[in-house]
């Protein structure tokens, strides 16, 4: 099984150390790369798995189909800000530090899917507690985050 990990320059160099200090090698049947660019992928992806940092992409839009350039066969979108109201952007406060965050319209974000030969398999409210915004207009407050499962549409 290969493993690729695609995030900031920062968090790959974390996650390569993290795997390091595991004493962990890249044998039995597991290789695992991480990768700052996607145009450094030695392979198509089976399986695309995001799991809650599609809100943080400057171009969410645009990294979801230069994913899709690898053809997989599902897309696994865990802990998606995502809801009924017009996609927005705020701020976000992590340990001290602000981050634009934005929460995506669910039909907006199905319809790229769709157009790419998706469909939406599963969809299920996410049970984690999502983090607090001040200051958002009630209209456009979500409960919860979303899960989600796209896979290639058999023609």
């Amino acid at each position: 099984m290969n493993w690729s990990v695609f995030d900031s320059p920062t968090l790959t160099e974390i996650g390569r150390k993290y795997f390091e200090n595991l004493n962990l090698t890249s044998s039995n049947n597991m290789k695992l790369e991480f990768l700052t660019n996607l145009s450094d992928a030695k392979s198509k992806f089976d399986i695309i798995y995001v799991n809650t940092s599609v809100q943080y992409y400057i171009d969410y839009q645009k990294t979801i189909e230069d994913l899709m350039k690898f053809q997989p066969q599902y897309f696994i979108f865990t802990r998606l800000l995502s809801g009924e109201g017009k996609t927005f952007i705020c701020s976000q406060y992590l340990h001290g530090k602000q981050t634009p965050c934005r929460f995506i319209n669910f039909i907006e974000f199905c319809e790229i899917f769709k157009k790419n030969g998706y469909e939406l398999m599963f969809k299920s409210p996410c049970e984690d507690e999502i983090p607090q915004f001040k200051n958002i207009p009630k209209q456009y407050k979500i409960p919860f985050s979303i899960n989600l499962v796209f896979g290639k549409r058999v023609l």
